[in-house]
């Protein structure tokens, strides 16, 4: 189970549940001050509101009711405190301006600079980053256009657009632009479908980035939380000696699906195929090594319902897997299911979600703690020197992951984060052989870009399937794309 990459999927699925009210906006359009001035050349409060919306790529569900128009009310009360920050910019930039609620396109510019667009920027990738499922994701979307007449919807159409990022963007922008100019047209995502792009992380589990982070420029920004795979120096102290080299990832080829069936009820499923490995190299002993390879076809859903807060989601994953070794000698057939609520809940607050703790060198310090329960199935088919369990030895486990995580965090991206994540994992036996086992996971890494990090983990405790017993303290390079 990733444990880390929840948080940033749970973001995803908020913004997934927007709409554009109002003008269509285009998939590449890139929000400029200068197309929100009224008839007098200057931007007022209200229009300098509805330019925050835009270029904050503020969720629907923050300004309105699904499936309802925001107000100015809203939308001012969604970023009110961006309000604040920009007159507070503002005032230091231009210490000589006097005090007012108008503004010139060249003022809000200098602090909201005009960025590249999303289009724009996926096209100044490179060609090895652009290859439809692997580098970048095949995308299949629905999109329903509708307009008011008076107070009501009128339904206009709907499109199917299919392809490769690029090729979605520049066949929604056409057809956008085909549109009525005299008619204020809501685009409506009804079903998207994302197959890939391949992804590297620590463990298989939730992949975090979805095609609405491709569609505002930030599928980059979104693996902040994700954990990298690691290779490095480990020093298992079951075995003696003087250490030895070690590595873990997994490989994942994601599946997407987001649909919004009526105004309240909505559906996200994550699915994919993907191969894990965790191996630490012999030391001076006869000692049996962990040496696993996990080939699995994860499937998750994450639902959101009237009952829950507007950050709660209840997350439900199954995990079939067959796990044997790199010399292909044992095997085990299993699954894993996992169940986790994220949101508010009475006494505690915030379960599962970041929540801020204060300002430290100039970035956020946030924490959260996580509480995922456990039921596991598996069965040895073939064992094997890297596994402690025996021929036909099955068993049936239940048990909790619980985690806390801290961390110094840049939102605006100009710093790579440092965290530090405790994570334990304590399982027992309901049915079969074996009995109880525990996993305690401490890990500090500190980013030095996105895809990055120099990471010092310490592992004691069994393996989750094999059952093997690990004491190992791991310092290396932690890589994720």
């Amino acid at each position: 189970m990733q444990l880390s990459s929840f948080s940033s999927f749970v973001l995803c699925l908020v913004i997934c549940n927007q709409f554009i009210v109002g003008e269509v906006l285009l998939a590449d359009d890139s929000v400029d001050p200068k197309d929100f001035v009224g008839n007098d050349k200057i931007i007022d409060t209200r229009e300098l509101v509805e330019f925050l919306v835009h270029r904050l790529d503020v969720p629907h569900n923050k300004i309105a009711k699904p499936f309802e128009q925001a107000t100015f009310e809203s939308k001012s009360a969604a970023v009110n405190i961006d309000l604040f920050y920009f007159r507070e910019n503002l005032a230091k930039k231009f210490p000589l301006r006097n005090a007012s609620d108008f503004y010139t396109p060249e003022e809000v510019a200098a602090i909201y600079p005009l960025a590249k667009s999303a289009a724009q920027k996926f096209a100044e990738r490179s060609w090895a980053r652009k290859i439809p499922g692997v580098t970048s994701p095949f995308v299949s979307k629905v999109v329903e256009y509708k307009w008011f007449v008076g107070k009501e919807y009128q339904r206009y159409d709907y499109r199917i657009f299919r392809g490769n990022a690029d090729v979605v963007m520049a066949e929604e922008k056409d057809y956008n632009s085909s549109l009525p100019k005299d008619k204020k047209v809501d685009s409506i995502p009804r079903q998207t479908e994302t197959w890939g792009p391949i992804r590297l992380r620590r463990a298989i589990g939730l992949v975090n980035e979805t095609w609405t982070d491709v569609e505002v420029g930030k599928d980059s920004s979104t693996i902040n939380n994700a954990q990298g795979a690691r290779i490095g120096y480990s020093n298992n102290y079951l075995l003696g000696g003087s250490g030895a080299w070690s590595t873990e990832g997994a490989l994942i080829l994601p599946f997407h699906g987001l649909y919004d069936h009526n105004a309240t009820e909505h559906t996200f499923l994550h699915a994919g195929l993907a191969t894990a490995w965790k191996i630490e190299q012999s030391q001076a002993s006869r000692s049996t090594t962990v040496d696993e390879l996990k080939w699995s076809t994860p499937f998750a859903t994450a639902l959101h319902r009237d009952w829950m807060t507007s950050r709660g989601l209840l997350f439900f994953q199954v995990d079939p897997y067959y796990l044997t070794d790199t010399h292909f000698i044992g095997g085990i057939a299993g699954a894993t299911a996992s169940a986790e609520y994220r949101g508010k809940i009475p006494l505690f607050g915030q379960l599962g979600n970041f929540r801020n703790w204060t300002t430290l060198f100039g970035r956020a310090l946030d924490w959260r703690v996580i509480a995922v329960g456990l039921i596991d199935y598996s069965d040895v088919q073939h064992t094997s020197p890297f596994m402690k369990r025996l021929a036909s030895d099955d068993w049936l486990r239940i048990g909790t992951q619980t985690g806390f995580e801290i961390g110094l965090f840049d939102y605006t991206g100009e710093k790579s984060p440092i965290t530090l994540n405790v994570s334990h994992r304590l399982m027992d036996t309901i049915s079969g052989s074996g009995g109880y086992s525990d996993l305690l996971d401490a890990r500090l890494s500190v980013w030095l870009n996105k895809f990055a990090a120099i990471t010092a983990q310490y592992q004691k405790g069994q393996t989750p399937v094999a059952d093997q017993n690990i004491n190992l303290l791991t310092l290396g390079f932690e890589l994720r794309y």
